[in-house]
């Protein structure tokens, strides 16, 4: 694109703004902001959550299953005498089991995963605070032009 061509498209977009076009800058350098901002904010509140999950991953691995076992078969023989009809119940009589290592993979797994796209949306919202005025450049001219 050469420089007549430059000059041209903003003619045209400062006649099809008009006098408002000073107002729909400043406000549209704003917003960019404020979409950086709460777009940065949901990123930091989703790292803290993938790694909270990533923690919760690494300790649950290591728990002693034979010593997890016996603390939950002593319960469940202390629930099964006072209350004969739970889901605990139904489990030992079916020998349904549960790993714990299975939820925490899957957990460890999910922060990972979490902790890409947490950085993902971080980079993309921290540019705009970084160079808002081109960023409001690209919405009102997205808005603009056809």
């Amino acid at each position: 694109m050469n420089p007549e061509d430059i000059g041209r498209i903003l003619d045209e977009i400062g006649e099809r703004i008009g006098p408002a076009g000073e107002y729909a800058w400043t406000i549209t350098v704003k917003q960019v902001f404020i979409d950086s901002g709460v777009g940065l904010v949901i990123g930091a509140v989703l790292l803290l959550l993938s790694i909270a999950l990533i923690v919760f991953g690494l300790r649950s691995g290591n728990v002693d299953a034979e010593e997890v076992a016996r603390i939950l078969d002593a319960k469940a023989k202390e629930e099964s005498q006072l209350y004969p009809h739970t889901w605990q119940n139904y489990f030992d009589a079916n020998n349904v089991t549960f790993e714990s290592a299975g939820t925490a993979l899957a957990a460890f797994l999910v922060g990972i995963c979490g902790v890409v796209v947490a950085l993902i949306v971080l980079a993309f919202n921290a540019t705009p605070i970084l160079n808002p005025e081109y960023h409001a450049m690209i919405r009102l001219l997205d808005r603009v032009l056809p």
